[in-house]
């Protein structure tokens, strides 16, 4: 699951589709549900915050950057 969101947001990130907004959205809902599921996995809630930080979304990355960080302060990203 994690190398799915990764996946997508690399995708995202590398195609800089014009109609990017829907498909940013789209992404970091899927990636927020898979967040929600899978609590337990750094690197899905990693993945959120990346891929909200490069849709430009400051005020929706710095919280789950700063969640990351105290909950996995012992794990590095993939």
């Amino acid at each position: 699951m994690r190398r799915l969101a990764m996946l997508a947001t690399s995708l995202c990130l590398l195609t800089g589709v014009p109609a990017a907004h829907a498909a940013d959205d789209a992404v970091a809902g899927e990636l927020a549900r898979a967040v929600m599921a899978h609590p337990e996995d750094p690197d899905l809630l990693f993945a959120l915050a990346s891929h909200l930080e490069a849709s430009g979304d400051l005020e929706g990355a710095v919280p789950r950057y700063r969640a990351f960080a105290e909950r996995f302060s012992f794990h590095r990203p993939e």
